[in-house]
This record gives structure tokens, C-alpha cells and sequence, in this order.
């Protein structure tokens, strides 16, 4: 349980630190690249290893594609902060948990329970009324990209969670699980390099907060990754199992974050959401 709780504190500050990042009107995408490079250094100095033997390993396609989904899934939330909040954000990525649980369940024949599934009803339930709001005037126009943009987030985090286990289950170990973490960085900071060079926002980089921050955050991302995969590897739980305990528990801290420290306004059936959310952990802690 400890590598989950370290997992779901340290995953949830990377929304903490978009919103900082908002509220101080420095450029995220640049924080993105800086953060990047510290995760792969910190996973360089973690594995002892030449960053250059994982094109040699048997692992380095999912690698790429975990890496670039992680770039692609981070500029989404930074968009997605911006525009719908950050409570709803975290909901939206973390709602994705039913794709890697569905993935655990059907690919792995993972045994499946009536209190698992109540679990996983409970917290789609607990999502639900957390990232629920009330209907706007008839004057208001509806901006679908407020639809849009959580549903996409919704799809790439849980395809990446799922590639996630699956290279862990097929080819990680204790051994190599940083190396592993270090080169899906390197792959999302050469990714989130060229967009920034692409796009002309290189400029930004030459700011401290812009690297103070991006420190931060590649030190919340790479252990948040790196105890999630010690999670799973552990075998503590079935890894659907898993799964809904560590998005769930985001949720729950992103969301009283977004409401303690930088007052999102929350209905009360937002609140009762996240009630209801915490006790699917319960019920999934002991499924």
C-alpha cells in the first residue's frame, strides 16, 4: 500500500503544479520539456545505466509509445486545467481508470468479484457526481471543446495505463524498472522539444520559475510512474484492482486540493462525489 499512497501523492501534485503554473501565467508546455529531462536524469542517476542501451532492449517499443502518449496526455491536461478547472481535468484522466481495469480483467483473466465490481461501479459513480454541473442558462453557448478535451484525455490515459501494465507484466522487473522509466522521458522530452521548437515557444525556457517548476514536476512524475509500476509489481493486489485505487485516490486529493488551496467552487454533489469516490477505495482495498 505504501508504493500506492507515494504514487497517488505524487501523481496528484502534477496538477497542482499546472495550476501554479496558470495562476502565474508561465508557459506550461515549456515546464512539460523541463520536467521531461529532469525525470530522465533522475531515472539515469536511479538505474547506474548508459541511457543509450534501452534502443537494445526488448521493451523499447512500448517505451515510445507510453513516452509519446505521456507528452500528448500532458499537453491535454495543461488545456484542459485552462479551461475547465482543475478538479474536472483530474476527473477526466482519472475516470480513465475503467479502460486499464476492463484491459487487467479481459487480457489478464484477472478473477473477477461482486465486491470488485461493486468497487468499480462505486468509483465510476463517485466520478460522476464529482465532475457534475448544473445545467447553464439557455443564453449560454456551450463550448465543446469542454466535451472534447476531457474525452480525449479520458482515452489516452487509459491507453497508456494499459500499455503500461502490460509492459510490466511482460517485460519489467525490479532491475530495469527505472531504465524503463528514464526512456519513456527521454522520449516525451525529445517529443515535447521539437513541438516547442515547431511552435516557436522555445523562447520561454530561458526563465527559472520556468525551470524551478519544471524540476518539481519531473521529480512528482517520475516517482509517481515509478512506485505506480512498484505497485503493480508487487502483486499486493490484482491489478484492476490497482488500478482504481491509485486513480480514484487522485481524484480524491486533486479534488480537495482544487477546493482547499486554490478554491474551485464545488457543488455539494461534487463533495458527496468525492465522498463516494473514497469509499470505492475502501471497497476495492478489500476486493
Amino acid at each position: 500500500m505504501l508504493y500506492i499512497l507515494i504514487s497517488i501523492l505524487s501523481l496528484s501534485g502534477i496538477f497542482v503544479v499546472f495550476k501554479i503554473a496558470e495562476k502565474k501565467n508561465l508557459s506550461v508546455i515549456n515546464i512539460i520539456v523541463v520536467n521531461y529531462i529532469f525525470a530522465a536524469v533522475i531515472g539515469n542517476i536511479q538505474s547506474g545505466q548508459n541511457p543509450l542501451i534501452m534502443f537494445t532492449q526488448d521493451w523499447f517499443l512500448m517505451a515510445f509509445l507510453i513516452g509519446i502518449l505521456f507528452f500528448v496526455s500532458f499537453v491535454i491536461i495543461s488545456a484542459s486545467t485552462k479551461l475547465v478547472g482543475l478538479s474536472i481535468t483530474t476527473v477526466a484522466a482519472k475516470m480513465s481508470t475503467v479502460i486499464p481495469i476492463a484491459f487487467s480483467i479481459l487480457y489478464f483473466n484477472e478473477h473477477v468479484s461482486t465486491l470488485k465490481i461493486l468497487g468499480v461501479l462505486v468509483a465510476v459513480i463517485g466520478v460522476i457526481l464529482t465532475v457534475y454541473k448544473k445545467s447553464r442558462s439557455k443564453l449560454v453557448k456551450i463550448n465543446i471543446y469542454e466535451i472534447i478535451i476531457p474525452l480525449l484525455l479520458f482515452i489516452g490515459m487509459g491507453t497508456s495505463d494499459s500499455l503500461m501494465k502490460y509492459t510490466q507484466h511482460n517485460f519489467l522487473n525490479s532491475s530495469n524498472i527505472a531504465l524503463f522509466n528514464s526512456s519513456l522521458f527521454y522520449i516525451s522530452f525529445i517529443s515535447s522539444f521539437i513541438y516547442v521548437v515547431f511552435t516557436k515557444k522555445i523562447s520561454a525556457l530561458f526563465n527559472k520559475n520556468i525551470w524551478l517548476l519544471g524540476a518539481l514536476l519531473g521529480l512528482l512524475n517520475f516517482y509517481g510512474v515509478f512506485f505506480f509500476i512498484k505497485a503493480l509489481d508487487s502483486k499486493i493486489f490484482d491489478s484492476s484492482i490497482i488500478f482504481g485505487i491509485n486513480n480514484v485516490g487522485i481524484v480524491s486529493v486533486s479534488v480537495l486540493i482544487g477546493l482547499l488551496i486554490f478554491k474551485e467552487k464545488l457543488f455539494n454533489i461534487n463533495k458527496i462525489g468525492v465522498a463516494i469516490s473514497i469509499l470505492a477505495i475502501i471497497i476495492l482495498s478489500q476486493a
